[in-house]
């Protein structure tokens, strides 16, 4: 099954301010598990933190963990956390 969320990096001129989710494919996995929303921020995939990074390698450690196929441990702050 397909993750289906598509993201959306935030840059500012002081840098990259994070991965958000910008929608939910309906009937995905995501959106039959319920608990990640539109404009929740991604803060950790797979227990690694993403805060650190740049988007760039932010959505390269997303893209692999949906490669390796099984289960991904993804964190978010919820709109009203950010």
């Amino acid at each position: 099954k397909m993750l289906g969320v598509t993201i959306v990096g935030l840059s500012s001129a002081r840098g990259d301010k994070g991965i958000f989710v910008e929608s939910i494919t309906k009937g995905s996995v995501v959106h039959v598990d319920g608990r990640i929303k539109p404009n929740d921020l991604l803060k950790h995939v797979n227990n690694i933190p993403l805060k650190s990074l740049t988007n760039d390698q932010a959505v390269d450690i997303l893209r692999k963990a949906v490669e390796r196929r099984g289960r991904i441990r993804i964190t978010v702050a919820t709109d009203a956390e950010t």
